[in-house]
């Protein structure tokens, strides 16, 4: 029964977010580093140009960037550094599955914290960063599906979101680990 609430709980969030364009300015950018710098960009000024479009900016940035990260954290590095996602560890199959969910729900709470903070005229500069890591992400639960993984994705994933952290803090806005719902 608690599987089925979890997951009509997650269909439910993806669901929501469906349907709504990313602003113009706000777009992946696959070739960009995951660790993009917060100066003002040709497409991030584009992104601030909707400044006052979307009330309560700051609290949907803390919450869905929360969510990303303490899904990355829990069902991604945590298991990494663990050793259950080398080749040949017990439970391995599972743990892969749950990296790239996680990755799934991860990439959507970032999409729809850049397309809110683009309302912003202080944090609308964080939109590139949360996109260009939400592609990271993309890529790595493609990868975790397959069962190829490299280490050097997951150390480089954790290196983005604690620079995005720190980027964040810096505008005045810390992103907490926020428990997702289990899997």
């Amino acid at each position: 029964m608690r599987r089925w609430v979890v997951c009509t709980l997650l269909l439910l969030t993806l669901i929501a977010g469906c349907g709504k364009g990313t602003p113009s300015g706000a777009s992946s950018a696959p070739g960009s580093s995951a660790g993009a710098a917060v100066a003002p960009t040709a497409s991030t000024s584009g992104a601030c140009a909707k400044a006052g479009t979307i009330r309560f900016t700051k609290a949907k940035l803390l919450l869905h960037a929360g969510l990303a990260f303490g899904a990355f954290h829990r069902y991604i590095y945590k298991p990494y550094q663990a050793g259950a996602l080398k080749a040949g560890a017990q439970g391995r199959t599972k743990a892969l599955l749950k990296a790239g969910a996680a990755a799934l729900f991860a990439v959507h709470e970032l999409r729809v914290a850049a397309r809110d903070i683009a309302a912003d005229p202080t944090l609308c500069h964080l939109a590139t960063p949360l996109d260009s890591l939400a592609a990271s992400l993309q890529s790595f639960g493609d990868k975790a599906k397959a069962g190829q993984l490299n280490p050097a994705d997951v150390t480089g994933l954790e290196g983005a979101v604690s620079k995005l952290k720190q980027q964040s803090s810096q505008l005045g806005a810390p992103i907490q680990d926020k428990t997702p719902p289990s899997l």
